[in-house]
C-alpha cells in the first residue's frame, strides 16, 4: 500500500498516466480506476490527486523478480575506428637496400630439392615394391578324401574271379571284412584290396554293403605370397643409405645461403646490445602481440576500457632462428613469429617470413617506439607484471562498481609495455611485455643502428 501524486490526461474512458517511474495507461471510471505501468498493476482509489493504490500480483506465487544483471542487455558491438594490426601484403615491403639478399633466399629456396626427387620418391617406391613383392614358396597341406569301401555283411562270402555264379572261386571272405569297391556289374560288385592276391575280384551284392570311409592326405603345393625379399633389401639398403647422404650434401651446397659478419668495435657493441635486449625480452613471462584494436562507445560495460584489442600470445621464439633451412650465418640472429609471419632481427636489418614469402626492412627505414599501457587483465596475472590500479567487470559513471550487477568482480589494471615497429611500406607490428621494460634494451639497440647506418649514408 502506498501513496503517490501523477499528472494524466484524458482520452474517453483510458487514461494516460505520466510519473517519475515512466508511461502508463489505465481505465475505468472517476474514482476507481486500474493502472498499468513499468512497474507492475495497480487498483486506483482516491480523488483531487490523491490516490489509494494496491499492487495486484501476479497469478504465479512463486515468480521471482528480474535481477538487474538478467534485465539489461549487453551490447559489445558498438565500436568504431577499428584497426588491423599486422603486416598484410609483403609485395613492395623491401627496401633496396635488402632486396640482394631477400632474392638470393628466395632463389636458393626455389630450387628442387634432389634428396627429395632423386632419392626420396624413388627410394620409396623401391622399399614399397620390395615390400609388396611376391615369392614362391612350398606349403604343406592336409586334404580329405573319400575311399569307397564295400563291408562284408555275411558271416562268410565267396570272392570269384567272374560276376556269374559259374566263375571260379578265387578266395573266402567273412563278416567285417573290407575291399576297396571299383564298380558294380548286374548284382555284382567289383572289388580289389583287402586279402585278395589278385587285381580285382567279385563278390554278389547280396554279401556285401558300400560304406565309403574318408582320410586324410598331405600333399605338397607350390603357391605365392607377399614377403619382403631380405636379400635384395640387404643389398639395396646401405646403396640408398650412400645415394641419401651424397644427395643431402648436394642439396645443402645448391640451397646454402651465407652471410658472414666483421665488426669492428662500435658496431659490435651494436650487435651484442641488441642481442642482451632480446634475451632480456624472451625472460619476460608473457609476450603478446596485437592483431586488432577499436574504440567502443560502451565504457561501462567493458571495465571502464576506451580501447579494445585482440591479442594473441607468442610462443614462438629463439635468440637465433634461421629463415631458410640451409642458413648458415656467424652470429645469432633473435626470431620472434606473430601470428603467421616470422620476424628475424639481423645485426642491421628486419627479415620477415611468411610461408614462401619473404621480405627485408633496414632499420634505417623502420619507426620503432616504446610506451608504458594500462592494460586491464582480464586473465591470470603472471608473476613479473606490475598492477596499478583496479576497475570493475561493469563499471558506473564514476568508474566505481555498477551495483546493478551482482557478478560484477575486481579487476586488476596492469602495466605492461608496448612496443611497435612499423614502416613507410606496410609493416605494422605491436608486441606487448608483462615486464616492465623488457625490450627497451632491444629498441635502444636499433635506434642506435639506426643512427650508425644514417651516419653511413
Amino acid at each position: 500500500m502506498g501513496f503517490s501524486f501523477y499528472r494524466s490526461k484524458q482520452l474517453g474512458p483510458f487514461k494516460i498516466n505520466v510519473s517519475t517511474s515512466g508511461v502508463g495507461f489505465s481505465f475505468g471510471i472517476k474514482g476507481a480506476r486500474i493502472n498499468f505501468s513499468p512497474r507492475g498493476t495497480f487498483v486506483n482509489v482516491g480523488a483531487n490527486g490523491i490516490y489509494y493504490r494496491k499492487k495486484i500480483s501476479s497469478s504465479s506465487k512463486n515468480q521471482v523478480r528480474k535481477k538487474p544483471e538478467d534485465a539489461i542487455h549487453v551490447d559489445y558491438s558498438q565500436t568504431y575506428d577499428n584497426k588491423f594490426i599486422g603486416t598484410i601484403n609483403f609485395e613492395g615491403l623491401t627496401d633496396v637496400d635488402s632486396s640482394d639478399i631477400v632474392s638470393e633466399i628466395e632463389r636458393k629456396r626455389k630450387k628442387v630439392s634432389m634428396l627429395k626427387w632423386i632419392g626420396v620418391v624413388p627410394g620409396s617406391l623401391i622399399f614399397f615394391a620390395l615390400l609388396f613383392s611376391k615369392i614362391e614358396v612350398e606349403q604343406e597341406k592336409t586334404r580329405s578324401i573319400r575311399i569307397p569301401t564295400a563291408h562284408i555283411t555275411a558271416e562268410r562270402a565267396n570272392i570269384r574271379n567272374g560276376a556269374t555264379t559259374n566263375s571260379k572261386i578265387i578266395s573266402r571272405a567273412y563278416k567285417e571284412d573290407r575291399f576297396m569297391y571299383l564298380s558294380e556289374e548286374a548284382n555284382w560288385f567289383k572289388i580289389t584290396g583287402g586279402s585278395l592276391d589278385s587285381d580285382t575280384a567279385y563278390i554278389h551284392n547280396s554279401l556285401i554293403t558300400r560304406r565309403d570311409s574318408i582320410a586324410q592326405e598331405k600333399f605338397t603345393e607350390i603357391v605365392s605370397e607377399p614377403r619382403m625379399n631380405e636379400n635384395l633389401l640387404f643389398i639395396m639398403a646401405p646403396l640408398f643409405c650412400i645415394i641419401f647422404c651424397f644427395l643431402s650434401l648436394w642439396d645443402k651446397k645448391r640451397k646454402r645461403v651465407e652471410v658472414y659478419y666483421a665488426f669492428d668495435d662500435h658496431t659490435e657493441i651494436l650487435y651484442n646490445n641488441l642481442i642482451e635486449g632480446f634475451n632480456a625480452l624472451f625472460r619476460s613471462y608473457s609476450i603478446w602481440y596485437y592483431t586488432h584494436t577499436s574504440k567502443t562507445r560502451n565504457q561501462k560495460y567493458n571495465a571502464g576500457a576506451h580501447t579494445l584489442v585482440t591479442r594473441h600470445k607468442i610462443s614462438s621464439k629463439s635468440i637465433n632462428g634461421k629463415p631458410a633451412p640451409f642458413f648458415k650465418c656467424n652470429v645469432s640472429i633473435p626470431t620472434i613469429r606473430v601470428g603467421n609471419t616470422e620476424m628475424f632481427f639481423f645485426p642491421e636489418r628486419l627479415i620477415l617470413k611468411r610461408g614462401k614469402e619473404f621480405a627485408g626492412v633496414m632499420y634505417k627505414n623502420l619507426f620503432v617506439e616504446s610506451k608504458s599501457t594500462r592494460f586491464i587483465e582480464s586473465e591470470r596475472v603472471v608473476s613479473d607484471a606490475k598492477i596499478v590500479d583496479y576497475t570493475f567487470k561493469y563499471v558506473n559513471k564514476g568508474g566505481g562498481a555498477d551495483k546493478r550487477f551482482k557478478d560484477n568482480p575486481r579487476i586488476p589494471i596492469c602495466l605492461y609495455s608496448e612496443y611497435s615497429i612499423s614502416s613507410n611500406n606496410g609493416i605494422n607490428e605491436i608486441i606487448v611485455s608483462s615486464k616492465l621494460g623488457a625490450m627497451d634494451q632491444a629498441i635502444d639497440a636499433i635506434c642506435e643502428i639506426q643512427n650508425f647506418e644514417e651516419i653511413l649514408n
